[in-house]
């Protein structure tokens, strides 16, 4: 009796369960029934063929994505290699236009030289004109101081021949004497040597030759005179330069011993 009691004491607590559990199992069978006539009505819309082109449609888009996807990677690769490309060729293009630039400093510059070898060109005779002159005019001077005698002029032509005038009286170079003519070649070699250069130095080979006492005399006393010239070396076998040399070198040849010395 006192089991069957607790028991008899739980029934009010189990029925209260069992009717929650039924209200359970009511909602439960009312959802499952809406669910199944939802079911049914997507079941009786349910298109399969459309389903299967939609599902193809689909494979196709993701197919076409991945297609563009990697046409963008490869578009993305080329843009960058022109990008370098394109850099490349702004360098390429600044050094042209350096060179361009380059170019046409040569072009002016030639024009400049070329207006410039025009007016030599033309300047030429003129210049070689005076230069003659000038020579000739320094020659004179050397000319006359050497010999002493101012009644004598020197030319020196435009066909680089030598005149002497005396008076009214001309004589070319071949008609003059062999002292006169080393007097004269003598006094042209300086005048270029003094006008046509910076050379101050001369050398004289055998000056005094053809000429006589008198004149190798003047020209040892008035050579190292004539303004212009720093030094003069001569070499010769006539004593004349020895009294106006500041210095003289003079060379023995022994014949029997075959030496040469100096004193």
């Amino acid at each position: 009796y006192t089991a069957n009691e607790r028991v008899a004491g739980e029934s009010g607590e189990r029925r209260q369960l069992l009717e929650s559990v039924q209200g359970h199992v009511i909602a439960a069978s009312a959802r499952r029934d809406g669910l199944a006539g939802r079911h049914a009505e997507a079941e009786a819309a349910y298109d399969r063929e459309q389903h299967r082109q939609t599902r193809e449609a689909h494979e196709a888009a993701s197919q076409a994505v991945a297609q563009l996807d990697a046409r963008i990677v490869s578009g993305e690769e080329q843009l960058e290699e022109k990008r370098r490309e394109l850099e490349q060729l702004d360098r390429v293009q600044t050094r042209l236009d350096e060179k361009e630039a380059e170019r046409q400093r040569f072009i002016a510059q030639s024009d400049a030289l070329g207006f410039v070898r025009a007016g030599i060109r033309q300047a030429g005779p003129v210049i070689a004109r005076r230069l003659v002159q000038a020579v000739s005019y320094q020659a004179d001077r050397i000319f006359s101081d050497v010999l002493g005698d101012p009644s004598l002029s020197l030319t020196w032509e435009r066909d680089y021949g030598i005149t002497v005038t005396h008076g009214s009286a001309s004589r070319s170079f071949m008609q003059l004497s062999g002292g006169e003519q080393m007097i004269a070649s003598i006094s042209v070699r300086m005048a270029l040597l003094m006008e046509l250069s910076a050379i101050r130095t001369l050398f004289l080979d055998e000056p005094t030759a053809f000429l006589d006492e008198v004149r190798r005399d003047q020209l040892a006393d008035r050579i190292g005179k004539i303004d212009g010239l720093q030094q003069i070396v001569v070499i010769t076998h006539d004593d004349a330069f020895a009294r106006e040399g500041d210095r003289v070198i003079r060379l023995y040849k022994d014949p029997l011993a075959n030496r040469t010395e100096v004193a």
